[in-house]
């Protein structure tokens, strides 16, 4: 599984009126593939998604490889130091 998201140490705000006035939805759209299989319609941005996973430039930083008792750790790190790359659990 590879999660992809923003990791920039940079802020991001959002005021509620863009939510609330705006008619902007903060949704994940990854999730739901772990519940339900891929639609027709989906096929080509999943096809697009992993072309670049593929591409033998992408590289995914890790910030640490901590196991599940080191949780709270990992979520600390992961939040203070959001551009150190992604935190994996060791299993």
């Amino acid at each position: 599984m590879v999660i992809s998201g923003g990791m920039s140490a940079e802020r991001f705000e959002l005021h509620n009126f863009d939510v609330l006035l705006g008619g902007v939805a903060i949704r994940a759209n990854v999730y739901r593939y772990f519940f339900s299989p891929p639609r027709d319609g989906d096929a080509a941005v999943l096809r697009e998604i992993s072309g670049m996973f593929g591409h033998p430039d992408f590289h995914v930083p890790i910030g640490g490889i901590h196991g599940l008792e080191d949780f709270k750790r990992a979520v600390a790190d992961g939040w203070n130091q959001p551009g150190s790359g992604k935190r994996m659990f060791a299993m």
